[in-house]
C-alpha cells in the first residue's frame, strides 16, 4: 500500500470521526431540548391541576412580570398606586388600586369595567406578597439573576423559579417512598424512566400527598426563607374578597 494511501486513509478516518461526532452532538443536543420540553410541559400540567385557585391569572411567570413592573414604575414610593391599565403580567386587564389596613386592594378589570379577580397587595423588603383567597404569594427579588416564587396555602404549596419547580403537598394515606425520615411528609425525587408515572400520579392524588420536585426543581424546599412557608404576620391568608 502507497504511502499516498495510506495519508488518505488516514485523513478520510479523521474526517468521518468529526463528522460523527458533530453529529451525535447535535442529537444529544435536540434530545436534551426534547426533555427540557417535556418536564416543563409535565411541570405546567401538575400546577394546573394541583392548584385549581390560581387559575388562569396567577401563574408565577406572570405574577414576576407584575411584581417587577410596579416596583419599577414606583421606585422609592410605597404609596395606593393610581389605576393601571393593561397591567404587565395580566395581559388586557386593567388594574385599580385601594388602600387597606392590610395592604392594598387590586381589583383586575376587563376593558369595559367587568371585575375579574382581586388580591391584596403588599410590598416587603425586595419581595411583593399577593394574597389570593386562602393563599400566599411571595414575589421573591431578593437574587435579580434568580427570582423565586413561593405560594403558601393551608392544604398545598409551590416553590417556582425558572429552573423549575417544586410541590408540597400533605401526607397521602398511602405514602409513597420518602427519601427523608420526615414522618410527615414524603419526597419524591426524579428519574427519566418514572417521570412520566410519577407525573401522572401527582395529578391523581393532587392535594394529598407529599412533597417532590417537578424535574428539574427550583431548589431544596427547606432553603426557602423565613416565614415564606404561611402568614407570620398572624393574618388569615384568606384576604381577596371575590371570586370571579
Amino acid at each position: 500500500m502507497s504511502e499516498g494511501l495510506v495519508i488518505g486513509i488516514g485523513i478520510g478516518g479523521i474526517v468521518l470521526f468529526l463528522v460523527l461526532f458533530s453529529l451525535l452532538g447535535r442529537w444529544m443536543k435536540r434530545s436534551a431540548e426534547r426533555t427540557a420540553l417535556a418536564a416543563r410541559e409535565r411541570n405546567e400540567t401538575l400546577y394546573r391541576a394541583m392548584f385549581p385557585e390560581l387559575q388562569p391569572h396567577y401563574h408565577p411567570e406572570r405574577l414576576l412580570d407584575f411584581v417587577q413592573a410596579l416596583r419599577k414604575r414606583r421606585g422609592n414610593k410605597k404609596r395606593p398606586e393610581p389605576d393601571w391599565n393593561d397591567v404587565p403580567g395580566f395581559p388586557g386587564l386593567n388594574a385599580t388600586f385601594v388602600a387597606t389596613e392590610k395592604g392594598e386592594r387590586v381589583t383586575l378589570k376587563e376593558p369595559a369595567g367587568k371585575a375579574v379577580t382581586d388580591f391584596l397587595y403588599q410590598d416587603v423588603d425586595n419581595a411583593g406578597v399577593l394574597r389570593v383567597g386562602k393563599g400566599k404569594l411571595t414575589v421573591d427579588l431578593a437574587n435579580p439573576a434568580d427570582p423565586r416564587v413561593r405560594y403558601w396555602h393551608p392544604e398545598r404549596e409551590f416553590k417556582w423559579s425558572r429552573k423549575g419547580w417544586t410541590f408540597k403537598t400533605p401526607m397521602a394515606d398511602e405514602p409513597f417512598t420518602s427519601s427523608t425520615s420526615d414522618s410527615s411528609h414524603s419526597s419524591f425525587t426524579s428519574s427519566s424512566s418514572s417521570a412520566d408515572s410519577r407525573a401522572a400520579t401527582a395529578v391523581a392524588f393532587a392535594g394529598a400527598g407529599g412533597a417532590f420536585d417537578g424535574g428539574g426543581a427550583a431548589g431544596s424546599w427547606d432553603a426557602a426563607s423565613a416565614g415564606a412557608g404561611g402568614d407570620s404576620d398572624g393574618t388569615s391568608g384568606g384576604e381577596s374578597s371575590t371570586a370571579y
